[in-house]
């Protein structure tokens, strides 16, 4: 980090501690950055800027995430949210690891996908939101609702289209297509 970045920086995740606070001391910036699992309610208000990077499709209740990002930020400050592979994109069902082949979710059964899923991890999920992390289902069209509906005001809106691909203005396309999505949404409040 820069000198003249951020004077404090609060990490909240569950899963990545230890990998985080090792960075933080190999940039020489740990005095500023802390990581805890939830924010105290004497923190609610108080953020200039929010920020979900990669995990909006992980969230059990991704509404409820924004709605706690809305309320850490102060009033005129910035919620960033972006996360790649929404769920009718080519890579949707996060399962490179075990297949190749676009779409699995949309041209298999979940039952079918978890059994092959299951020859490389043996954690027992038989549905796509008990892997680890989570999958919600994240389409383009829910996240746009959500942040629609977060009482934020959306600053700015990017679907990216799979290798760039101009189809971003033909619904059902735009959701088959999709790689990541990202807004700024400003707390207006």
């Amino acid at each position: 980090m820069a000198k003249s970045g951020a004077s404090q920086v609060v990490g909240i995740d569950i899963q990545w501690h230890d990998r985080a606070r090792m960075l933080a001391e190999e940039h020489a910036c740990s005095g500023r950055v802390r990581f805890v699992d939830r924010l105290q309610p004497d923190e609610m208000g108080t953020f200039d800027m929010v920020l979900s990077c990669s995990a909006m499709e992980h969230f059990a209740d991704p509404a409820g995430v924004v709605a706690q990002m809305k309320a850490a930020v102060r009033p005129g400050g910035l919620a960033i949210i972006s996360f790649a592979e929404p769920w009718y994109g080519p890579r949707g069902s996060h399962f490179d690891g075990f297949s190749r082949l676009p779409w699995v979710n949309l041209l298999f059964p979940e039952s079918v996908v978890m059994r092959a899923r299951s020859r490389f991890r043996s954690d027992g999920a038989r549905h796509y939101e008990e892997v680890a992390g989570g999958l919600n289902r994240m389409s383009l069209a829910k996240f746009e609702r959500i942040i629609r509906d977060s009482g934020m005001t959306v600053e700015y809106y990017r679907a990216f289209m799979t290798k760039g691909l101009p189809v971003g203005r033909i619904p059902i396309l735009r959701e088959l297509f999709a790689a990541a999505a990202a807004c700024i949404l400003h707390n207006s409040r």
